[in-house]
């Protein structure tokens, strides 16, 4: 029996990841591999006493490359069946790579009223952006659009 287990350290543009698999006994006892792709990563194992082996792989860093990539794990001991896997599709929670805040007018008065635009580009989710004057949020007259 595959057992994955990943576990997300970090929901940044560049974090940490770390996904541990585990197969339980097998005779002979299995090799477990980890993919990026189609490219072997990691093929280091432990044959633990319990008669488990495991492979625990660390991303030290996650990037934007990775966003949607197929990180896969496969355990064998024989050429006479095809190796089971897992499959795990990265899902990468990114930060903003630019916010912008644009207005039409380049002078403002008094007493009017103006229409001011906040851009942010490149993130995952959607942001959540907030307006402030000073120490106070703003929430009347504000229309938020996303696109």
């Amino acid at each position: 029996m595959l057992k994955f287990r990943p576990l997300m350290a970090q929901h940044l543009a560049i974090a940490s990841y770390c996904g541990i698999l585990k197969i339980a006994k097998g005779n002979p006892r299995p090799r477990l591999i980890w993919y990026l792709e189609n490219t072997i990563i990691d093929e280091t194992f432990e044959e633990e006493d319990n008669g488990v082996t495991s492979n625990a792989l660390t991303f030290p860093r996650l990037g934007r490359e990775h966003l949607n990539a197929r990180l896969s794990c496969q355990a064998s001991n024989t050429n006479l069946s095809s190796p089971p896997s897992k499959l795990l599709i990265l899902n990468i929670n990114l930060r903003p790579l630019s916010v912008q805040i644009v207005r039409k007018q380049e002078q403002l008065s008094a007493d009017r009223s103006y229409d001011v635009e906040c851009i942010v580009t490149g993130s995952r989710p959607a942001p959540q952006i907030t307006w402030w004057i000073g120490s106070k949020p703003l929430r009347d007259n504000v229309i938020n659009v996303s696109g």
